[in-house]
């Protein structure tokens, strides 16, 4: 019995996303000679070297992914995965078969920008949105969960650097360009291939961790009380306050947390300035999950 949980929602996200990326490739990438990254790019070098569609490679490829996805990750991610290896055949084969090339944006060697840049911005909504739905896109996806679930600790980026980084080499050979008949190799493809990796990253993080970006400070200071009602009458949030233990002074000290907007560093830096005293560092937060909202201004 697949997990619990596997909506309407979940089934549907695959199928369209599937459709969206088959479009994708077959629009922007097989008529401009680059690979994309993953599985897919891999499955555009096999087609160009023997001569199988993308689809079919895509689908050769993540099976056994799949079975392997099913018995040692989650019998959902699995299914859904699945189905959306089985969306992205059958689309491209309806845009190959029928579509007669109305679709494609072919560049000819001029603007070739364009086709890199929306088939990463495509590509990118794709794997953020299946991400967030517990599901993906297949392939080295695939591996990158099963690893993480084993060892959470495990940086992935590696792996999936070498495999990107060596489809963009080969495709370098895989794509020559005639000069005067005669084959010539150049780094083009391979800058295509990485850019649109690159973007894709970009969108499918931001997308995968939320808008919510805000920022955390943390403060040591003498004057914690101050500082903390500096920030709820200025910049009307509230904060958390705890004791440390000063490891050189052997002294308890008061620090502060609080979590404000992107918009909001400059005027809580601002503050900080009035209080020269104070020991103060900055992270990112990718997401902030719960109650996170101004609090009411006091009546005076």
């Amino acid at each position: 019995m697949i997990e619990r949980k596997l909506n309407v929602k979940s089934c549907v996200f695959p199928i369209i996303f599937g459709a969206v990326a088959a479009i994708g490739c077959w629009a922007f990438v097989t008529p401009n000679d680059f690979a994309s990254a993953g599985v897919e790019g891999i499955s555009i070098l096999l087609e160009r070297l023997i001569g199988w569609k993308v689809n079919y490679w895509q689908l050769a490829l993540n099976v056994p992914l799949c079975v392997f996805a099913f018995f040692c990750i989650s019998k959902k991610f699995a299914f859904l995965t699945g189905l959306y290896t089985v969306s992205y055949m059958i689309a491209y084969a309806l845009c190959d078969n029928y579509a007669n090339g109305a679709l494609q944006y072919v560049s000819g060697g001029r603007n070739t920008i364009y086709p890199v840049v929306l088939e990463g911005v495509l590509t990118g909504v794709v794997y953020g949105v299946l991400f967030r739905d517990g599901a993906s896109t297949g392939g080295v996806d695939i591996v990158s969960k099963f690893i993480n679930k084993r060892n959470p600790r495990f940086n992935f980026f590696y792996i999936n650097f070498a495999i990107n980084a060596s489809i963009a080499i080969v495709s370098c050979f895989v794509f020559p360009e005639l000069t005067d008949g005669r084959k010539t190799y150049s780094y083009a493809p391979a800058c295509m291939c990485v850019l649109c990796d690159f973007i894709s990253n970009v969108i499918g993080d931001k997308i995968l961790k939320g808008g919510e970006s805000a920022c955390k400070f943390f403060v040591i200071s003498d004057r914690i009380s101050e500082i903390e009602k500096d920030i709820a009458e200025n910049l009307v949030h509230t904060s958390t306050r705890f004791v440390g233990y000063g490891s050189y002074s052997n002294q308890e000290k008061d620090c502060l947390m609080c979590v404000v907007t992107r918009n909001e560093i400059v005027d809580f830096e601002n503050i900080l300035k009035k209080y020269p005293d104070c020991f103060s560092y900055v992270e990112n937060v990718n997401k902030v999950i719960g109650y996170f909202d101004r609090i009411k201004p006091r009546r005076r």
